[in-house]
């Protein structure tokens, strides 16, 4: 991994690369794409939720080996809208019922935008501060929404047993969950005590 110290390499080493798409090449592409995204939201309202394909649709339609060079802005427009929404399932359709109720809004959209450009990993204090930070004080509003007692709550005190962290996925959420239940029920008990637990599932659920 980089290393954060003086030997750091200096900014200057990289003043001859280019990124294929320049900084206003970006900013011209954006504004198309952010009119993309609007044209969508205002038909997703009346486009068919489930689309006309069958498993294997996609594979005929792309090349069968990688580019070698960045493919031109206009064909990954045209792809869009002749191979990405051709098999799309419209989650964000006020038609749509399944799994998970839409919640998408303009706001989000933005915030994806901002997230995308700073682009950290939050895996640390460390590797971003504004992450940790943030995550933690939202999961204190969180329990505060829920009416959850002070106990759950940890103001950014580290010393206190309240706070949470925000799951990549609900299958994670329920997997944390489980081994929060194991740890409160082994407490006091032998190790040999958790071959005696049980878990118990249902496949009527929406995963």
């Amino acid at each position: 991994m980089g290393s954060l110290g003086p030997d750091r390499m200096e900014p200057s080493a990289l003043d001859d690369y280019e990124h294929p798409v320049g900084v206003e090449q970006f900013r011209k592409l954006g504004y198309e794409v952010i009119d993309m995204i609007c044209d969508y939201m205002n038909t997703s309202k009346t486009v068919k939720v489930v689309p006309d394909v069958e498993p294997g649709y996609l594979r005929p339609l792309l090349p069968k080996t990688p580019p070698q060079q960045p493919e031109p802005w206009h064909n990954i427009n045209s792809d869009f809208y002749t191979k990405i929404l051709k098999g799309a399932l419209h989650w964000q359709s006020p038609n749509f019922f399944a799994w998970f109720a839409g919640n998408r809004s303009g706001p989000s959209i933005l915030a994806e935008m901002l997230i995308a450009v700073l682009n950290m990993i939050g895996f640390s204090w460390q590797s971003s501060p504004v992450s940790t930070e943030l995550e933690m004080v939202m999961m204190d509003w969180l329990a505060k929404l829920c009416g959850l007692p002070d106990k759950f709550i940890s103001n950014g005190d580290s010393s206190r047993p309240g706070g949470g962290c925000i799951q990549s996925t609900s299958s994670e959420a329920v997997l944390v969950a489980m081994l929060a239940a194991r740890a409160r029920a082994m407490e006091g008990q032998p190790a040999e005590a958790a071959l005696k637990l049980v878990a118990y599932g249902s496949d009527q659920v929406g995963q």
